[in-house]
């Protein structure tokens, strides 16, 4: 007698094993990116300030800092000291031209402020910086400027800690180098 084969019919699962494979390797790209978004690390020279939902809620750091991604964004500041080296031209009051080479150093030390009060810091620094220079130098004639460089130097290092003290920046130098007349 001849018998026919019998074949089984495959049983199917719900889900076939490829697409569960596909669904599982997308969920573990998506939480590795999601990880990667939320963690920062924040050397001991910078701060973050952290938003969330635009909200300032604290500052960060150093080391390891863990955001919610997609509601906390974080901004960084830098804590360590600039130098800002200038040559600004300025006219004394007797209508004098001269440029005023000049350094000065500040330092962020209340990162909150340096965030929430100004929008560009560095920017924002070295244009007051210039303008009081140039304040104080209009209000003296040309040999008071030569000889007087102390007085203009504390004048400015005293303006400059006013204004900068409302956006966390401490003034620590302020040297004139050289006055040339032009």
């Amino acid at each position: 007698m001849f018998f026919a084969p019998q074949f089984q019919q495959p049983t199917s699962a719900p889900f076939p094993l490829t697409l569960l494979a596909t669904v599982l390797a997308l969920t573990l790209i998506l939480a590795l990116v999601l990880l990667t978004g939320a963690l920062r690390i924040v050397p001991e020279y910078q701060r973050l300030a952290l938003f969330r939902l635009g909200r300032f809620i604290r500052v960060a750091g150093p080391g390891l800092v863990v955001l919610v991604p997609f509601v906390d964004l974080g901004v960084r500041v830098d804590l360590r000291e600039k130098t800002v080296p200038r040559a600004d031209p300025a006219t004394t009051q007797d209508n004098r031209r001269i440029v005023v080479d000049w350094l000065w150093s500040y330092q962020v030390v209340d990162p909150a402020k340096a965030v929430l009060n100004v929008e560009n810091l560095d920017v924002t620094a070295q244009a007051s910086a210039s303008s009081a220079l140039r304040s104080i130098i209009g209000g003296m004639s040309l040999n008071d400027v030569m000889f007087r460089r102390e007085e203009i130097r504390t004048e400015l290092q005293t303006r400059l800690r006013a204004m900068t003290d409302a956006w966390g920046v401490q003034v620590r130098q302020m040297e004139i180098r050289e006055i040339k007349r032009n």
